[in-house]
């Protein structure tokens, strides 16, 4: 019996079965949150317009509170939600902006909330050569973490060696790749934010002439 081959299936298998059971938990606790998110959020509005309609404001501290659960981080400002849940598609924008944020400063100015990015990713150009560093290294990381299972044959190295050599890239090699993934993100996902504000301004601007 060939016993490489048949552990070569058996974790598979394995691997397999733990992702099919990943991604049902995933879900699962997925929709939970979904599902608590819209309870909050139709509780926190309906206390708003009741604060609005009887004239009575809520606490500030209980509105920035409010507002930062609404989001699920106190890494934000409720003029900051209050903004971004102006713009299309605001659910996204919102997880946008939490994910991107450190790309952006905010600019309150005569009262009309800006968020523009950091002047150092300010340019075009600047955002594009982040992006391709980083997707480069996620490739190329990404690669060398699994590099012992591709070169193995290449190396006639048996099964032992390659898993011990396995063993030290894939974490620490997937990990980098990982945040290099994860960093290449922020830059699309922040852009995305950033069109979508801009959009959000062109259509005011038409708006406010036509309204005059």
């Amino acid at each position: 019996m060939n016993w490489e081959l048949t552990l070569k299936i058996a974790s598979a298998l394995v691997g397999i079965i733990s992702l099919i059971k990943i991604f049902h938990d995933l879900f699962t606790s997925k929709k939970t949150s979904l599902q608590n998110e819209y309870n909050f959020v139709k509780i926190f509005l309906n206390d708003l317009t009741d604060a609005e309609n009887n004239n009575k404001p809520l606490h500030p501290f209980a509105l920035e509170k409010g507002y930062q659960a609404l989001a699920g981080t106190d890494a934000v400002s409720s003029s900051e939600v209050k903004y971004i849940l102006t713009l299309k598609d605001s659910a996204q924008c919102l997880r946008d902006f939490i994910f991107a944020k450190y790309l952006f400063e905010r600019l309150n100015t005569d009262g009309d909330f800006k968020i523009k990015f950091r002047k150092k990713y300010s340019k075009l150009w600047v955002r594009n050569l982040n992006k391709t560093y980083y997707i480069l290294g996620y490739v190329i990381l990404a690669f060398i973490s699994i590099s012992p299972l591709v070169f193995m044959s290449f190396l006639n190295q048996t099964l032992s060696q390659m898993s011990t050599q396995l063993m030290i890239t894939l974490p620490i090699f997937g990990f980098l790749s990982y945040i290099s993934l994860n960093n290449w993100g922020k830059f699309i996902r922040g852009e995305h934010l950033y069109q979508n504000q801009k959009e959000y301004q062109k259509t005011k601007i038409i708006t406010d002439k036509y309204s005059h």
